[in-house]
């Protein structure tokens, strides 16, 4: 009996952790905004530290019909039926340039967003299931079980354009900008909706929208088609598109990590 009441209150000790980590990282954005990790002090979690530059990064989404935004093919012969949109960004001296495949009865924007949050190793939710000491091309290869616990352990910031010089980041639709970027930029924080009683708590002194949303099941490739993988994901999707059709100027989507079962597990066993 004693083994299950300490199995029992090993397991209360970690759900205890992770609400106390998930509250606090909430807060934190809600206080400070987006910070890079360069600039992240006393973190309790370190293996969310994914860059140590002072830059926040984002994957840029837009419609063709946008001002500043020119439809174009796709030269890359590797990528069937590939289009871009080039986008201006106001005031800054680089463009950036969205790839995505057209596809019968799918929209422009579908497809952007699709590529914005699955298809390639820069996507919003290959990059949340990151972790420091891991090699990216392992990650993927992990037990559903593990990479749908990080997935549902997310956030979602959809910012207007930070202010700041900007760079490119590691594909063409990846932009960064100086940290940090604070809650007046955001237009919606997306939560899975069992963490939106906290996200609402956090926020409660900003007017920001705060969006709970269901899981959906997504195909995404982050290193290759052959890898690719159907996982448990927080339906962000369906509520980008809302926003983007709603929206007149590009949006800019920042994941963030919230405390898996396994970084708490980390966190809390004895050193």
């Amino acid at each position: 009996m004693a083994g299950k009441d300490e199995l029992q209150e090993s397991i209360n000790d970690m759900s205890c952790a992770g609400e106390k980590e998930r509250k606090r990282i909430l807060s934190s954005i809600a206080t400070h905004g987006l910070i890079s990790a360069a600039q992240q002090e006393n973190d309790a979690l370190g293996s969310f530290k994914s860059s140590f530059l002072p830059f926040v990064s984002f994957t840029v989404v837009a419609k063709e019909d946008m001002p500043g935004i020119t439809a174009m093919a796709d030269s890359d012969p590797s990528v069937p039926n590939g289009r871009l949109l080039k986008v201006n960004l106001p005031g800054k001296k680089i463009d950036s340039f969205i790839p995505y495949s057209a596809v019968e009865g799918k929209t422009v924007a579908d497809m952007v967003v699709q590529q914005a949050l699955y298809r390639n190793n820069a996507s919003v939710f290959p990059v949340i299931i990151e972790r420091n000491n891991e090699n990216p091309s392992e990650t993927i290869r992990k037990p559903d079980q593990i990479l749908n616990d990080r997935l549902r352990n997310s956030a979602l910031a959809v910012c207007t354009q930070p202010p700041g010089e900007m760079i490119l980041g590691a594909s063409s639709w990846e932009i960064q900008f100086p940290s940090p970027v604070t809650p007046d930029h955001f237009v919606a924080l997306l939560v899975p909706q069992q963490y939106l009683p906290d996200a609402e708590l956090a926020f409660s002194s900003r007017k920001i929208p705060i969006y709970g949303v269901a899981d959906k099941i997504a195909k995404f490739f982050p290193s290759s088609k052959k890898q690719a993988r159907q996982l448990t994901v927080p339906d962000y999707e369906s509520r980008i598109l809302e926003l983007l059709s709603a929206s007149s100027k590009p949006l800019f989507l920042h994941g963030i990590r919230l405390p898996a079962q396994q970084d708490i597990s980390e966190l809390v066993s004895p050193k």
